[in-house]
């Protein structure tokens, strides 16, 4: 059985949108993100998924609305 642990992800600093992706680690990867761009909130999109389905709606994301808004 594959593990569901990879989560998806839309950082923004005010109300932009500065990066989606996915990560294993929302804590530690929200800590990035601060370095780069302070003053930002990561929230997770939705429940854990598998790698593969985590990088599918990665994928549409980045079709539908673009990476950075």
């Amino acid at each position: 059985m594959v593990k569901r642990d990879t989560y998806n992800y839309t950082y923004r600093v005010g109300r932009k949108v500065s990066h989606r992706g996915i990560t294993k680690d929302p804590d530690r990867r929200e800590r990035e993100h601060r370095r780069a761009r302070p003053g930002g909130k990561l929230t997770v999109d939705g429940r854990a998924k598998t790698r593969l389905g985590a990088r599918r709606v990665e994928s549409r994301q980045s079709k539908t609305r673009g990476y950075y808004a």
